[in-house]
Formats: C-alpha cells, structure tokens, sequence
C-alpha cells in the first residue's frame, strides 16, 4: 500500500506526466492521449516495461510502482517517447530526431534558476579558434585505451574503428522500402558509432540523393516520350544522290560472273553438318550443365528479364569508364539461391556465415550482393531497380566498384539479388 505522503508524492508526478504528455501532443499537433496509472502489473507489463501506448486506442499505460522511482527528467522522458510513438511506430532515425525536438521543446529552465554564466566561462569563438589536442584517453564506445579523435556531430571520443558516425536507432529487417533498406546497410557495415545527433544529417543526406534520384527519373521517363524513328527511307535516297558514281544495283548483279564449281558444292555438304554436330553438342552440353546446377528453371524464375537489366548495369559501368563485368553461371546459382531463400521468408537479410555457406556450395569466391523486391514482373519495374541500383550512393559503392570482374543477376518470382565478386 502508498502511504499517505508518499501518495502526495505520486499523484505530484502524474500531474507532471500528465503536462508532459500534454505539451508533446500539441507540439506534434495531434490528439492528446488517455493516461491510465497501473496500481499493479497484472502481467500487463513485459519484463523491465516502464510504460506503453496502445496507438490505436490512444491510451498510455504507466506503472505507478515505476512513476514512483522516476525523477522529473525520467518522466519527460517517458512521455515525449510514447507521444513520439503516435508519429513513427519503430525506434529508426526519424523517431530518435522527433524524440529529441520534443525533450528540447517541452525543457524549462529549473525554478530559482538565473541566467548569470560561470566564472571562467569563455565564449564559443574562443574556444573555436584555440587549437584542440586529440585526447589520449579511451574509447567511449568499446572502452580501449588507446588515441582517440572527437565525433563531428556529438563530440565524443573514439577510437579509429568506432569514429565514423552511424544513424542511432534499429532498422526495418522486413521491409523492402529505400530508405529502410539503406539504413540497413547503414547498420549492417562493420566499425563505426551509433550517433543521434547524425540523424539530422541522414535524413538530410536521404533527401538529396531521392531528389537525385527523382532527376534521373523524369529523365528516365522523357527520355522514352522524345525518341523518334529514323526515316529510312529518306537516308537511303540522300545517300543515293550524295554519290554521283551511283550503279543500279541490276547492273552490279550483272557484272559480277557466277562460278559455278559442282566441286565447291560437294565440300560445303560436310562443312554444315560439322557445325549441325557441334552445335548440336553444345546445345546438349548447356541443358544437362543447366539442369544439374539451377534445379530446372521453371517459370518463377524471370532469366530473360535479369539478363537484360545485368546488361544495363554493364552498360552504365561502362560510360561511367568502369570495366565490364562477365556473366558468371555459379554466380547466377547462387543469386537464384538467395532469392528464393528471401522470397519464402519474407526477410531481405542474410548472416555473413550463411552468406559463406551457400557461396562455397556455388563455388564463388567472397562474392557481395544487392537485393530488392519488385512490385509486378515488368520491364518499368527492372528498369527501376537498374537506376536505383546505378543512382543512389548506397548502391553505387557496389555497383560501380572496380574491384569486381563477375556476376550475374538473378529472380526469383518479385525477389531479385545481384552478385558480384
């Protein structure tokens, strides 16, 4: 049971939760949620749960055996977080940001507070223009004591492998959309440092390169409006009268003597059914090859389309003086594999040592992919997963890198993954 002082103390915090809770909601300007104090758990709560909001009911739940133990600053806290949840349902980028511009927002300056600075305070441009020495001391991030450098964005100290800053929050694994799947790559690279203050400059980063990517659309799409047919006709009779000499053709046929050697005839016979037979042999040789290591093509798998965009990925490599990269048939395999394997599980990533596993079993060296889902089997949807692949920087770093001299591009049904090695 709350004792008398203590339950003055409590109902003193839901009246702050409550105007917490109140302030975010008309910060985001959207209706302020139902609070509803917890007496007890219930089995209401997960394990080390402080609160929740049901999104659509637009209740809050919080327990007041943990509203007891919370400062002034936690309950902000807790109340910017849920109220953000109303706006964005996963803990990403952009919830981080919109947390942040809500605690900055509802922050109110202590009472009996004055604004006098601190003795031996020295300005801002001051201190910009004394020279900063790199602090020998530890990292922040895995704690080795070793020479460290100051992050840009939310000056802490780092080693060398954990200083590159990394959007704060966890990804989307199931989702096929752009800028979740960057994050993704984003979160999967190895080294750096989860960085909040550097979602601001994500998202800004984000926001070019689809404007970017808008561009090369429209250029895409006009491109197809403003292509005209060559009137062959009239190039075949300008050519004809830019040349005086011009011999009818009749004339040519006529001039030209017919051999007609029966003994040339006989030694072409063997000739043609050589190359029958060899042909033959290669067409034999593809199909079992064909059979034995890509189980059977069937119609889930969309080979002509994939080799058509593959070609349009070696098209723009080279005009951007990159070389071309060979089809490579164990590389197809495997990306068939992993289509597959993404299609049935709904979930567009792979661990590093399944990655390894099926590789090895495809026989193809350190190989690295890119995968997507398209909306419908057409020949818009691959042309704009080639110029996503080809435009933004995400995939560029793949895509246009020198180092890889294989690959192929290989779907499953929606699901389409390219390797290169």
């Amino acid at each position: 049971m709350v004792s008398k002082p203590d339950k003055s103390i409590l109902d003193y915090k839901k009246d702050i939760f409550r105007a917490e809770v109140t302030k975010a909601a008309i910060s985001l300007k959207v209706s302020i949620p139902v609070i509803k104090f917890w007496s007890h758990y219930e089995n209401h709560f997960n394990k080390g749960e402080r609160a929740h909001i049901h999104i659509e009911k637009g209740i809050i739940c919080i327990a007041e055996q943990e509203l007891e133990i919370m400062t002034e600053e936690d309950i902000r806290t807790t109340a910017t977080h849920e109220v953000s949840h109303l706006h964005h349902l996963n803990h990403g980028p952009e919830f981080q940001y919109t947390q942040g511009n809500l605690e900055l927002t509802n922050w109110e300056r202590p009472s009996g507070t004055v604004g006098a600075l601190p003795e031996g305070y020295i300005r801002q441009k001051e201190k910009d223009n004394t020279k900063s020495k790199p602090i020998k001391y530890k990292c922040n991030l895995c704690g080795k004591k070793v020479e460290t450098k100051k992050c840009g964005y939310c000056e802490y100290y780092f080693c060398e492998n954990h200083l590159r800053a990394k959007p704060a929050g966890l990804p989307k694994f199931t989702s096929t959309n752009p800028k979740d799947l960057a994050f993704m790559e984003e979160f999967h690279k190895e080294g750096g440092h989860p960085c909040i203050p550097f979602v601001t400059h994500w998202i800004k980063k984000e926001k070019k390169e689809s404007e970017r990517y808008g561009i090369a659309l429209d250029k895409f799409l006009s491109k197809g409006k403003n292509i005209k047919t060559r009137d062959l006709s009239k190039s075949i009779h300008i050519s004809m009268h830019e040349n005086e000499d011009f011999t009818d053709p009749q004339d040519i046929d006529e001039e030209i003597p017919k051999y007609k050697d029966k003994k040339i005839k006989k030694s072409r016979k063997p000739i043609f059914w050589l190359f029958l037979i060899i042909g033959l042999m290669l067409l034999i040789f593809f199909v079992v090859k064909y059979n034995l290591f890509n189980n059977k093509l069937d119609n889930s798998e969309s080979k002509e389309m994939s080799d058509i965009a593959f070609s349009e990925i070696n098209n723009i490599r080279q005009e951007n003086s990159i070389n071309k990269l060979r089809y490579d048939f164990n590389s197809y395999n495997l990306a068939i594999t992993i289509a597959e394997k993404f299609y049935l599980s709904n979930s567009y990533t792979i661990s590093k040592s399944e990655l390894i596993s099926l590789s090895i079993k495809c026989s193809v060296d350190n190989p690295s992919l890119l995968s997507t889902k398209l909306e419908n089997l057409t020949k818009s949807d691959f042309d704009l997963m080639v110029l996503g692949w080809t435009t933004k920087e995400i995939f560029t770093e793949k895509t246009f890198n020198n180092t890889f001299n294989e690959g192929a591009l290989g779907c499953y049904k929606e699901s389409c993954v390219l390797i290169l090695h």
